[in-house]
C-alpha cells in the first residue's frame, strides 16, 4: 500500500498544474502535456498514452454523448470520434486534480480547469498496459521515466 500511495504522490506531483498542449490518435491517443513555467525539479513535458477505454465526465452523460453524435465509428471503438472530440475541447485547459482508483484496476481520473474529468480505465483486454504516463524522450535533460498501468491494473515505474 505505501508503494502505491508513493505512485500516487509521483503521478500527482507530474500532472497537477500541466496544460493540455495537443493530442494526436494512432491506434490510441496520445496527450502531450506542457508546464506553463519551467520547472527543474518536474517533468516540463509528459506524454499520456491512452490504450485502454476512456471517457469524459460520468458514465451516463458519456454514453448519452456517444450516441447523439451525427456520425458513428466506421472501424474500432465506438466512442473513439466521442474521445477525440472531448480531447480536443480540453486542448488548453489546465489539470487541477488527480485520482487513483486503487480498486484493483488502478483507473485515473483527471480534473482540467474547464470543470471536466477525463477517466481512463486500468484494465484492458487488448494492450499490455492501460495507460502509460512518460517523460518526454525528445526534450533535453529529462530523465525519461515512466509510470505503466498494466492490463490487469498494476503499476510500475521505471
Amino acid at each position: 500500500m505505501n508503494e502505491f500511495k508513493n505512485v500516487k504522490d509521483l503521478i500527482n506531483d507530474w500532472l497537477l498544474g500541466m496544460i493540455i498542449a495537443s493530442f494526436s490518435f494512432s491506434a490510441g491517443f496520445v496527450i502531450r502535456l506542457e508546464r506553463e513555467k519551467i520547472s527543474d525539479e518536474k517533468p516540463n513535458v509528459l506524454y499520456l498514452d491512452i490504450k485502454a477505454a476512456a471517457r469524459s465526465g460520468d458514465k451516463a452523460s458519456w454514453e448519452k454523448l456517444v450516441a447523439s453524435l451525427p456520425y458513428k465509428a466506421r472501424r474500432g471503438e465506438v466512442d473513439e470520434p466521442a474521445l477525440a472530440y472531448m480531447i480536443m475541447l480540453l486542448v488548453g485547459s489546465e489539470i487541477t486534480s488527480v485520482d487513483l482508483d486503487d480498486d484493483g484496476s488502478i483507473s485515473i481520473s483527471i480534473g482540467t480547469t474547464d470543470g471536466e474529468t477525463l477517466y481512463i480505465s486500468g484494465v484492458d483486454d487488448v494492450w499490455d498496459e492501460s495507460w502509460v504516463l512518460s517523460e518526454a524522450s525528445e526534450v533535453c535533460g529529462e530523465n525519461q521515466r515512466a509510470v505503466i498501468c498494466s492490463a490487469s491494473g498494476n503499476l510500475s515505474v521505471t
